[in-house]
């Protein structure tokens, strides 16, 4: 074997290690077609073999680039779509909510104007019990709420030391006793009576003591028929 024989056979064993330039790759694979020289080249790969196997290589740099780069080339994961939220019940949104609360105090108001009478609401008229003069006081009684209101105009008012008082009395009962009031003013005085408006009461006013009395100590001057 002579010197370019030797040279040849060593580039065979580093051409398996896959460590020649482009041109010495291109000579040794023109003198692999010799015959003798797959020996060589078995050599070459073996120790490339063993080499990988006992020594720890780091990976080559271009390794990094490629997986760069495909992490790179790869499309973003789209973003989960958003949750719709479900829709709340006719019911409960704000619209029908506000609606309902509306026919509540659309109801509550109507109810408050039927009772007070603002409306041609239940209420009887209040009446002068004497002939003898003629009678300046209009009035009626106004059922609110459970119980009954006297309103009255153009009342005088009551006589030195004196208050007005009113009344309720059921039929075959003797009177009872409501709150004492004088009139303003102008003549315009209300009361509340504890009663509701049932049916053959009657409501009365009589002059009494300040303070009230238990019972009548006038007559009554004033009245109105629950009927």
């Amino acid at each position: 074997m002579d010197e370019r024989d030797q040279q040849m056979q060593e580039l065979i064993e580093l051409y398996a290690l896959g460590g020649l330039e482009p041109e010495e790759r291109a000579l040794v694979e023109a003198y692999l077609k010799k015959e003798g020289c797959a020996e060589t080249l078995a050599r070459g790969r073996l120790a490339a073999y063993a080499l990988a196997v006992s020594v720890e290589q780091p990976p080559p740099a271009s390794l990094r680039e490629r997986v760069l780069a495909a992490a790179a080339a790869t499309k973003p994961a789209k973003p989960p779509a958003a949750v719709t939220p479900l829709r709340p019940a006719f019911w409960m949104q704000p619209g029908w909510l506000a609606a309902a609360a509306a026919v509540v105090i659309v109801v509550f108001a109507a109810t408050w104007a039927f009772e007070s009478g603002i409306f041609g609401g239940r209420s009887w008229a209040v009446g002068c019990t004497s002939t003898a003069t003629p009678c300046t006081v209009s009035g009626r009684v106004v059922a609110a709420g459970g119980a009954l209101r006297f309103e009255a105009h153009g009342m005088p008012p009551a006589p030195a030391g004196k208050v007005y008082q009113a009344w309720y009395i059921r039929a075959g009962a003797k009177p009872t006793p409501a709150p004492t009031f004088n009139p303003d003013a102008h003549g315009d005085a209300t009361v509340v009576l504890p009663v509701g408006a049932e049916k053959g009461l009657t409501v009365a006013v009589t002059i009494e003591p300040p303070g009230g009395s238990a019972a009548p100590t006038t007559k009554p001057i004033w009245v109105a028929s629950i009927n």
